[in-house]
């Protein structure tokens, strides 16, 4: 009895013992890849460095004025999310602390899909390929490396946790889940409200009107009070997201880069999505089709973080009507599998697995200049300013003033219109690599003596003026 009540048991959860596994792989793997990437650099100030910054003096309980960037953490973007995050320094005082906690949630992301999948193709196999088709998906794990940390990144489980909800009719949770996701960021509010709209037509009535409803309002307010209250010229990247004109958002959609953005997107899926319902609520597509960004017509960015939940949901929803679901599921794994190894992120790809288990046998370690870099960083006075070069940036962070150079000595991207400068006209420490600032663009260096030097990283100190 006690056997058979062994085997029960164990054959139950063999699924849930599958999906912590492909979790666990997936964290080990991206952390490992994320983790070695910083090391090398490769995470500079614009996607690390300056959102570092900003979390950071929120977990201090200073004012959020991020110098990395040249304004209020809240000018350049509404991610109040932020405010959630910036505890995570309370536990580990690093920029790295972002980086995990980004992996973490695309990872955890995968259990709320799991059940979706359950509930809608009513099988523990089948959710475990499309468990696996999400972990090999090349918009994710592009999203994952993209060069640091990002908020958009949290829609992805909020979304799917919202979806198994609104399966379960749990109404009262699926608000307040959208509710918090307008909180990541303002284009998020695109999504979330043509989501209402999808709610309203496919679920209830009611809850989809509630949703789009108050998301519109809190868009409305939003661009027209919250953003005036932090930046004089109220929403920043108006002008890149619409083109400033409606037939330059119409030219836009027919750019060829769209077709491969599309085929990239959505090929790995058999282009499912597109038959349900569901992926009316794609409101960052329509964006980034339409736009003047030129990022945003890749998937090697983070642009795709609110088109990845609902491309998934879409699916589920058009394979749940499939009578032959396996071969429907096989056919997209097969197509995730030859997509991630054509154009998915190198060291994470199947056709690198060397470098992708390389790096994981190197998690934990730093290499010998990022200690040599933290030893001349240790040195510098806790309230000491300091200007270093884009690559370095996000190890600096975690003060309150530092800047990118040549800033604070000339200007550049600094600020709201990208040509102011900051009330320091000189910096007590300067911190460069040479590979990024070549003796041509080293200006007043006059004033300041070098007092430590590792390979191409060197640090300068103020002398007396």
């Amino acid at each position: 009895m006690r056997n058979k009540l062994k085997n029960i048991l164990g054959w139950k959860l063999a699924p849930y013992i599958l999906l912590l596994i492909l979790i666990s792989a997936y964290f080990i793997i991206f952390l490992s890849t994320s983790f070695s990437q910083y090391n090398r650099f490769w995470y500079g100030n614009f996607d690390l460095g300056i959102p570092d910054q900003g979390i950071w003096l929120l977990s201090q309980n200073k004012e959020p004025f991020v110098t990395a960037r040249g304004m209020h953490i809240f000018a350049d973007h509404s991610e109040y999310i932020k405010i959630f995050v910036a505890p995570v320094f309370w536990l580990w005082n690093d920029a790295k602390a972002l980086i995990l906690l980004q992996t973490l949630a695309l990872s955890l992301a995968a259990i709320p899909l799991f059940f979706i999948a359950k509930k809608l193709l009513k099988s523990n196999r089948t959710s475990l390929i499309i468990v696996a088709v999400y972990l090999l998906y090349p918009a994710l794990q592009f999203l994952n490396l993209d060069q640091g940390y990002h908020s958009e990144a949290f829609i992805i489980p909020m979304l799917f946790t919202a979806h198994y909800f609104l399966l379960e009719k749990k109404y009262t949770h699926v608000f307040v889940l959208c509710l918090f996701s307008l909180l990541i960021k303002e284009e998020i509010a695109l999504t979330i409200a043509l989501y209402g709209a999808y709610i309203y037509f496919r679920h209830n009535k009611k809850l989809g009107a509630i949703v789009s409803i108050t998301t519109v309002i809190w868009l409305i307010v939003l661009l027209t009070v919250i953003f005036p209250m932090f930046s004089s010229r109220g929403f920043l990247y108006f002008e890149r997201t619409t083109g400033n004109s409606p037939f330059k958002m119409i030219s836009n959609v027919f750019d060829i880069r769209n077709a491969e953005y599309i085929a990239k997107l959505f090929g790995p899926l058999g282009f499912t999505p597109f038959f349900d319902a569901a992926i009316v609520s794609a409101g960052s597509l329509f964006l980034n089709l339409a736009n003047s960004w030129s990022y945003s017509h890749e998937i090697q960015y983070h642009y795709t973080a609110a088109i990845i939940p609902v491309a998934f949901i879409a699916m589920l929803h058009f394979l749940s009507k499939r009578k032959n679901i396996m071969l429907w599921l096989l056919v997209i794994l097969s197509l995730t599998l030859i997509s991630n190894y054509i154009f998915g992120p190198g060291e994470v790809s199947l056709r690198e697995t060397d470098k992708m288990f390389n790096n994981v046998a190197e998690l934990g370690k730093e290499p010998e200049n990022v200690i040599a870099l933290k030893q001349m960083i240790s040195s510098i006075p806790q309230n000491a300013s300091v200007s270093a070069s884009y690559n370095i940036m996000a190890f600096l962070t975690h003060r309150e003033r530092i800047y990118m150079y040549p800033v604070p000595f000339k200007s550049h991207m600094y600020g709201a219109s990208g040509n102011e400068l900051p009330e320091d006209r000189f910096v007590d420490y300067i911190i460069i690599s040479r590979s990024v600032v070549p003796e041509k663009d080293m200006i007043f260096m006059e004033n300041y003596t070098m007092t430590s030097r590792h390979d191409d990283i060197e640090m300068y100190k103020k002398t007396v003026m």
